[in-house]
């Protein structure tokens, strides 16, 4: 079997590159409003790059680097930096312990670090600006051509239409821009520019041709039959109502009848949850592709979580509740802290943007991951975290929860407490 050569592709000096960078200062500072790169440092690293945005000033948003947006999703998906909202603005925090196990992998593990994240934990429909993965099925049949042809095979674009002719069919680029020069970057094949008359817009794809690359040929037909991207991509699994169950592992795999007939999930004796890279490791030398900064193990921190829950910046409650409790106590918790009558339903979303899919539902809900279902030393808090939790879907009462203090060494309390104040408790109902 052709063993590919991924070691020496300018996207891992690119990486080494932004992570020197986040190594540089304790902490990076971020946009306020959009919790962003400030643009300063997006054009100067702009300029080190391999795969530089074209068309950027020093006044463009972080949306405008293809690469650096990617890379700045990767480093949280992977938790070599971490954001985090503090009193005098937000900013990105590197993981030094995260850090130190991405230098120790191999170049090999370190280009699929990249490739796992971009097909496992990125969120396409955020890259791309849209409220849905629906267009994935684009993706895939791109990468399905790139798997059927030979390495220099031209793919011709329409470019004044941002299309890829295919046969009698075509598939539209203008959504999927970002997603296929990701692609691009991680060698699967290499994209030629158009040249333009005027700048382009967002939705213009600036290539005239996609060409196959031998990683590709290698790669892309083990991707698309071994971790099919609908039970491999965590934010299509969440839009597709499915975020409970494991990575990897289908519906008929997770569930089974009751004897009432109701789904339940297997026990966790039964339940064989593949990794990633399992699939590639017969590709390489052996030793090579083995370790991963992604773990298909559940993680627990035990200990106390200190929370701030606000309103409004002069109003907000600080609870102490242990790392056992669940989201549905935490709930609770918040109720009994303002005084509600706990006469609705609520969601907790835990990148902070309401009505996203990133969402632990009230138990009172049809669809899955429940709120009941979690607890807190499961969801990776650490000081400085931000998530939302939206009370009442028709008034919308939204809570920002941020997390002050996470003490793995202190005992739990025994319920949940308020030791801090701010402001009175607002009326539920105003007219009452």
């Amino acid at each position: 079997m052709h063993r590919p050569d991924v070691t020496g592709l300018p996207i891992l000096e690119d990486f080494d590159l932004f992570l020197t960078f986040l190594r540089s200062k304790k902490e990076i500072p971020l946009t306020n409003d959009k919790v962003q790169l400030k643009r300063t440092d997006l054009y100067r690293l702009n300029e080190e790059l391999h795969f530089k945005a074209k068309g950027v000033t020093d006044k463009s948003l972080q949306t405008s680097y293809p690469e650096l947006e990617f890379f700045y999703a990767a480093v949280q998906a992977g938790k070599l930096a971490r954001i985090c909202y503090g009193e005098k603005g937000n900013f990105l925090q590197p993981n030094p312990d995260q850090l130190e196990r991405y230098s120790l992998l191999t170049r090999t593990e370190q280009y699929f670090f990249l490739l796992q994240t971009a097909w496992c934990y990125l969120n396409w429909s955020k890259l791309c600006e849209t409220r849905s993965m629906f267009f994935t099925d684009s993706v895939v049949a791109i990468l399905q051509l790139v798997a059927g042809n030979p390495p220099g095979f031209r793919l011709e674009v329409d470019v004044s239409y941002s299309r890829l002719r295919v046969g009698k069919g075509e598939i539209s680029l203008s959504l999927i821009n970002k997603v296929v020069q990701i692609f691009g970057f991680l060698g699967f094949y290499e994209l030629e520019p158009a040249v333009f008359a005027k700048k382009p817009d967002r939705y213009t794809f600036p290539f005239r041709s996609i060409v196959v690359a031998e990683a590709g040929t290698v790669l892309a037909p083990v991707l698309l039959s071994q971790r099919p991207l609908e039970q491999w991509n965590v934010p299509l699994r969440r839009e597709l109502a499915i975020g409970e169950v494991p990575l990897g592992l289908t519906e008929e795999e997770y569930y089974q009848e009751d004897p009432q007939g109701y789904l339940i999930p297997r026990p966790a004796g039964e339940l064989v949850i593949p990794a990633f890279l399992p699939a590639f490791a017969p590709l390489f030398e052996p030793g090579e592709l083995s370790e991963s900064l992604y773990s298909t193990v559940p993680t627990f921190t035990p200990g106390l979580c200190v929370l701030k829950v606000a309103l409004e910046k002069q109003l907000y409650r600080t609870i102490a509740i242990g790392a056992s409790a669940t989201l549905d106590d935490l709930h609770q918790a918040i109720q009994n802290a303002f005084q509600f009558d706990n006469d609705h339903l609520y969601a907790f979303f835990m990148d902070g943007e309401p009505w996203s899919d990133d969402r632990f539902n009230d138990p009172r809900m049809e669809e899955s991951p429940f709120a009941s279902g979690v607890k807190l030393g499961e969801l990776d808090l650490y000081a400085g975290k931000r998530f939302l939790y939206l009370f009442d879907f028709g008034t919308e009462w939204r809570f920002r929860v941020t997390v002050l203090q996470v003490d793995p060494s202190a005992p739990e309390p025994k319920s949940p407490k308020v030791v801090d104040k701010q402001g009175k408790n607002p009326k539920q109902y105003s007219g009452w």
